[in-house]
């Protein structure tokens, strides 16, 4: 049998829900199961990102919105993160590797890719700033064509439907 050398880079909550703020979680306890399942399905590699909101505002948090972490220490905080996983992408691309796409939990002040609570709980069409750094680190390093995509928890099946469709394409 030969491996996969299809990857897909996630958020470090996808596969370890209990790392959230605290009281945000309510759909799935530990995993984002159908997500993973889907790319289980598909003998797809899984990559976990690391959760910048851990370096930066430890476990034991309250839910908040982007700008308590747009600061510099955190901005610099997520671009060094962002860097390294760059360094993953490249590694993995230089061993003809594919990385399919880059995942983000949206509503995330840190990980969304289209959008997030703003004040008095409004949707706001903007991405986390880990994505934002991500994205800049790529850019910078020339590194094109990775798909972004939003997990949407409380609409887990359009996402895992989106993410089928495009997985199915590639």
């Amino acid at each position: 049998m030969n491996r996969s050398k299809r990857f897909v880079f996630v958020p470090f909550c996808l596969l370890s829900q209990g790392v959230r703020a605290q009281g945000i979680v309510r759909q799935f306890p530990a995993i984002v199961e159908p997500v993973v399942d889907l790319l289980m399905d598909l003998d797809i590699n899984i990559y976990q990102m690391p959760c910048p909101e851990l370096f930066f505002d430890k476990f034991q948090r309250r839910p908040c919105g982007k700008s308590k972490y747009d600061t510099h220490k955190n901005r610099a905080i997520c671009q060094q993160l962002g860097k390294n996983v760059a360094n993953w992408i490249k590694m993995f691309k230089d061993n003809n590797c594919l990385v399919e796409a880059i995942l983000g939990i949206e509503n995330s002040p840190s990980c969304a890719v289209k959008f997030m609570l703003g004040r008095q709980r409004q949707r706001v069409n903007e991405a986390g700033i880990f994505i934002e750094e991500l994205q800049t680190v790529l850019r910078e390093q020339d590194i094109k064509g990775i798909p972004f995509v939003g997990v949407q928890i409380y609409h887990i099946d359009k996402t895992r439907q989106e993410l089928q469709k495009l997985l199915e394409r590639r």
